[in-house]
């Protein structure tokens, strides 16, 4: 859940949200880090909170492309 803070703190921060959190969605934060699906599911936490009011296709098409690609079903 740490991860998901950067949102709060980024909050706004639209134009950097890809660089700030994209660490924790190739799944290497420090280098020597494994990939945790917990870290990324904190990062796409972060990232809509980073864009939350602020409504785009882009970021709507950004989050659901992460859903689809986790290998979870859609069922909505």
């Amino acid at each position: 859940m740490s991860v998901a803070t950067l949102g709060m703190i980024h909050q706004g921060n639209k134009s950097e949200a890809e660089n700030i959190l994209n660490p924790y969605f190739t799944g290497v934060a420090n280098g020597d880090q494994q990939h945790s699906p917990y870290s990324t599911a904190g990062a796409y936490y972060a990232y809509g909170l980073i864009h939350c009011n602020q409504y785009s296709p882009e970021t709507l098409q950004f989050l659901m492309d992460g859903f689809t690609n986790s290998g979870q079903r859609e069922e909505i």
